[in-house]
């Protein structure tokens, strides 16, 4: 039962690490986005 509710934790944490990364890389895709944008604009 311990080593269950342990290995559960573990996927549980690595998988809101996943989906930080995935928001981060959204996040910089965004601003790239934005910065070409800004650069075509000018």
């Amino acid at each position: 039962m311990n080593v269950d509710s342990v290995s559960m934790n573990g996927k549980m944490e690595t998988l809101s690490l996943e989906i930080q990364v995935e928001n981060n890389l959204n996040v910089c895709l965004l601003l790239v986005s934005f910065l070409n944008k800004g650069n075509t604009i000018t």
